[in-house]
Formats: C-alpha cells, structure tokens, sequence
C-alpha cells in the first residue's frame, strides 16, 4: 500500500501543469490571430486594371443570391466598405497616382477640445489641449505629454457631465492652419479629425456578494433583490488619451491601396488622402477604468502624442476590428481581448517573435505539404 501511494505521488510530480498547459494553448491561439490579421492586413486590393470606361455603359448590379440574402439577415451588421474611385478617365487613360496631401516633414499642430457630442458640425468645444511645432515625420521631438487633473470645481460644463452619468467625448484636430476654428476645419489637405469617448458604461459584475449555502432562503433573498437593483451600467472614466497619427506612404498607385487601410483614410473629392489621426486604446485595459459617483471629487487624465509607423497601426487596428466583430457576433467581450493585451504585456517580445516566427513556418510547410 505504502508503494502505491509513492508511485502516485511520483507521477503526480512528473504530470505537467494544468494552469501551464493551457497558458501555452492560449499563447499559441494568440499568436495565430496575430500571424492571420498580419497577412490579410497586408493584402492589397487586386491590381487587374479593369476595362476602359465606355460612355453610356452603366454597371449591370448582380442580384443577390440566397445564401447572401440569407447572411445579412444573421450576421451582424457590416463596417462601411471602403471608398472607391475611378481608375480610368473617359478615353480609357489612366488617372495619375493617389498622393497623400501632407508632404513628409510638414508642419501643423495638434488641439484636443471636450464636447458635449460626437458631430463636429454642431456640438460646442471647449479647449482642453495644444501642442505646436509638430512635424508630419518620425522626429523624436514629436512625442509629447500631458497630464490633467479635473475636479468638480474646475470642471468645464461638458466633463461635468461626466459626474450626471453622461458621456463625455474629446475631439482631436491636427491641422496647419494658425489660428485654428474647430468650427472651420478647411479640406483634408489642411485639418484631419477625430472623437473619441473619455467615458465608458460597464456593467457591474453578478453576483458579487454570493451566499452561504448554511443560511435560510428568507434570508438571502432581500441579498439577491438588492444585487438586481444595482445591476444597471455605471459610467466609468478613462484615464488615458493617446493622439496618434500613421506615417502614411506618399503616394499609391491608383485602387491599390490595402482595404483595411482605405476604411480609416480621410479623402478628397479627387481620391487624395490625408494622414489617419486616431485616439490609440490597444493597450488600454477595461479594468484600469475608475467609477464615476458621488464619493469621487477629481478625475485624472494622462495624455499623449506620437507618430506610428504604418505597420504598428494597421496590426493594432486589424485585431481590434476582428474582436468588435466577435463581439458583434456574440462570441467574445470586452474582457476576453483584455486578457489577451495582458498576455502580450506580459510575455516577453522575444519569445512573442520566436512563437510567431515557429507559426509561419508551421503555416507554409503545412501548405507544401498540402500542395504535394
């Protein structure tokens, strides 16, 4: 008897660890996603030319079928497709390049107001922050911080809104034109935007206080009527705004620029585009999120500008549109892609690289193999 119980407590020293185990699932699972949203981000619209223009031809549009019928009655609802512009002019030449409207190295500057609304065109801005002396480059002396402090007392009329429970939005401007009126922004080739949420609603958790399983049901249900009460969404506060804008390149060949990438520029009636501003929320967790209510007198926000490179920001901005997608679908939230920053945050980049590397070879072998 006493051999049996050695011998199971040998192989139970030698079993590997469950929690280690499924660690290593998860990193694996991640890696995959990243490899996956790193090869269709980079997948560029087709370059077949299509046929000359014809005047007096119109496009024939294609009836649906059922199976698509069928899928937009399900699925949820789609992204705006990316805007289109014409290749070919009426005598079948080819239109020139699309270019980007901000020359490498321009000068503009950065302003941040709060707004009681997202509409640009009809909401009232109250200043909250500027940097000037920016360079459309990655020059070091680009990135800028900022910190504030909002209390009650010194709190303009839009973020005091956030203590009523209403959301509160910030709009971001990099522009060339001095003096700037965010009410005349001027064209893209002088003023990109964007809004962006300082606040959040989050559900409470369930069940957060439990019960015992020795108590009476009398008296664990005014417990369980207290807990339904108070499960409505609380407004929370973000405390961090990091402004970015992408290095976009110069010039594209005409309908050649990558899907992912057409959905978030600003264009001109002429297919040129701007630079892509936008408020960077990766690496921000939901859990570092702080309750707005009656006990709370000041609010802490730390804020950010920098420049990303091309590739830094389409990698970010295609895995968080596949999680909104999964979420939409009903197969995720927001708490899942939290432990999935964490993760990343959390292991080193040097063994994130190997992973990812392994995973590609293991992709292209598995297709050789496939291809035999």
């Amino acid at each position: 008897m006493a051999e049996e119980v050695a011998a199971n407590a040998a192989g139970a020293a030698d079993a590997p660890d469950a929690g280690d185990a499924a660690f290593g699932v998860a990193r694996s699972v991640i890696m995959f996603m990243i490899v996956q949203s790193a090869v269709k981000s980079f997948g560029g619209a087709p370059k077949n030319a299509p046929a000359p223009h014809q005047k007096g031809a119109a496009p024939v549009p294609r009836e649906k079928s059922s199976i698509e019928l069928w899928a937009e009655k399900r699925l949820p609802p789609q992204p705006p497709p990316a805007p289109t512009f014409e290749m070919y002019d009426e005598d079948g030449r080819r239109l020139p390049r699309q270019r980007n409207l901000w020359a490498e190295g321009a000068p503009y500057d950065l302003h941040v107001f709060t707004a009681c609304g997202n509409d640009s065109k009809t909401t009232s801005f109250e200043p909250l922050w500027v940097e000037k002396g920016l360079t459309y480059d990655h020059e070091p002396s680009n990135k800028r911080e900022r910190r504030f402090n909002v209390t009650r007392q010194n709190a303009t009329r839009c973020l005091r809104r956030a203590w009523e429970n209403v959301t509160v939005y910030a709009h971001a401007f990099l522009t060339t034109r001095a003096p700037f009126d965010p009410k005349k922004p001027g064209g893209v080739d002088e003023t990109v935007h964007c809004v962006h949420k300082l606040t959040a609603f989050k559900a409470p958790p369930k069940d957060t206080e439990g019960r015992s399983l020795l108590e009476d049901a009398a008296d664990a249900s005014p417990r369980r009527n207290k807990n339904a009460s108070d499960a409505r969404p609380t407004l929370h506060w973000k405390h961090q705004l990091h402004v970015r804008v992408a290095a976009i390149p110069p010039a594209f060949e005409r309908g050649s620029i990558p899907d992912p990438i057409s959905r978030l520029l600003p264009f001109d009636h002429a297919g040129d585009y701007g630079p892509a501003v936008h408020v960077d929320e990766f690496w921000v967790l939901r859990k570092s999120f702080s309750e707005v209510n009656g006990t709370v007198d000041s609010l802490n926000l730390a804020a950010s500008f920098d420049v990303d490179g091309l590739m830094k920001w389409q990698m970010k901005k295609s895995m968080e549109q596949q999680w909104a997608t999964q979420r939409a679908m009903g197969m995720g939230s927001e708490g899942e892609s939290d432990i999935i920053r964490e993760m990343l945050l959390e292991t080193n980049p040097i063994l994130l690289a190997v992973t990812m590397l392994v995973s590609v070879l293991h992709m292209v072998f598995e297709f050789l193999v496939s291809e035999q």
